[in-house]
């Protein structure tokens, strides 16, 4: 019993995340945001961003949440096969744009409550991987995405716990 105990106060002394309510001018949503990452408003015009830590040389993971235009859809498994073409269609027009090479797409599928996709690509001389989700909300299209360097490949997972932890009220 006394190893039980000291296994779940371990256990709940690592985890590190926590739900943070977040309002981005009309909207209002949260998020699991894990302790050492940072919530920034308006970083490069991208509405929210969550920077992971910054450890030296490594660059930082990062999620981006972007409240759309978009009004508020039924997103069906009808829309993976269309959605995963025009998104592969406009990252391959935007890493040639960059002069990189896309070095793999992921097709779209319906995963949850998430319209998914992905891609990984080279630009000069640094690999890259985004995955890109969109949910429907209340009242709105929400758009989020990660993207990580190769070096910090290994966050994928805790980007993409980021990103399941959505929920929203518009």
């Amino acid at each position: 019993m006394l190893k039980l105990f000291f296994l779940l106060t371990l256990l709940l002394n690592t985890l590190s995340v926590f739900a943070d309510s977040v309002k981005w001018k009309d909207v209002s949503f949260s998020v699991d945001i894990p302790e050492n990452w940072r919530e920034v408003k308006d970083f490069y015009g991208i509405p929210v961003t969550l920077l992971g830590p910054s450890v030296s040389p490594k660059p930082r993971a990062v999620v981006q949440i972007i409240p759309t235009e978009a009004p508020a859809v039924k997103i069906k498994d009808d829309d993976a096969k269309s959605f995963g073409e025009k998104y592969a269609e406009g990252r391959k027009r935007w890493v040639a744009e960059q002069n990189g090479t896309v070095l793999e797409i992921l097709p779209g599928k319906l995963d949850g409550k998430f319209l998914t996709s992905g891609v990984s690509y080279k630009i000069n001389k640094k690999s890259y991987l985004e995955r890109t989700f969109y949910t429907s909300c209340p009242k709105r299209l929400f758009h989020l995405k990660i993207v990580l360097n190769f070096e910090n490949e290994s966050e994928l997972a805790e980007c993409e716990k980021i990103v399941r932890s959505f929920s929203c009220d518009g």
